[in-house]
């Protein structure tokens, strides 16, 4: 009996603390970063769930600069309100310095970057952002992609090869195995070169 009474408290207290959020404090998510996932998550769903699954769902830069030196991933020493108290989501990175973008287009009544570029970054990683500029890595793609030898090399690893009239023959290359082989790490230059308007079930975008 004294078991059946001690196993009747334990799933009580399971079921009462199992409801109840263990992050009681949840980081707030923008207005308009909401209003990206409510259509997103129907168009993009992975993308949406990638996001929540990252450390820039969970905390805001005004906690995310209390923490440890140690701990901390953030460097900046001034930050914009508007940017403090909400979680770093779809809008607080695609909407930075679109002055400064290319890529920047009206989108359901805001501006928006199709790329987030590590000046975009740099507004709470500036450190980071000035390692990460004079780091190798940070040419990457130019290395690879205007460097005769590099090319060659992946030529040689991407190319069809054929045996023809007793010599080995290489074809030409393939841009979307390039894109899912070499560059893939090294990046690819993002180019503008228009903007078109397509009839979608969300309306013209």
């Amino acid at each position: 009996m004294k078991t059946l009474k001690f196993l009747f408290v334990l799933s009580l207290a399971f079921l009462i603390t199992s409801s109840t959020p263990f992050n009681q404090n949840e980081s707030k998510i923008s207005d308009e970063t909401q209003e990206c996932i409510n259509c997103h998550s129907v168009i993009h769903p992975k993308i949406v769930s990638s996001w929540e699954k990252s450390r820039h769902s969970k905390i805001n830069p005004a906690d995310a600069i209390k923490k440890s030196e140690l701990e901390r991933r953030v460097s900046f020493s001034s930050l914009k309100e508007e940017f403090k108290n909400v979680v770093v989501g779809c809008y607080e990175c695609h909407s930075l310095n679109t002055d400064k973008h290319k890529d920047s287009f009206e989108h359901n009544g805001y501006k928006i970057n199709v790329i987030v570029s590590p000046n975009d970054c740099a507004v709470c990683h500036p450190v980071e952002a000035e390692q990460y500029s004079k780091n190798l890595m940070s040419f990457a793609h130019t290395n690879l992609v205007e460097n005769k030898i590099y090319q060659d090399l992946m030529k040689s690893v991407n190319n069809p090869h054929s045996f023809e009239k007793n010599k080995l023959e290489m074809k030409g290359n393939n841009k979307l195995t390039e894109f899912e082989s070499c560059l893939y790490c090294h990046g690819t230059r993002v180019e503008v070169k228009g903007v078109e308007t397509h009839e979608t079930q969300f309306g013209d975008l």
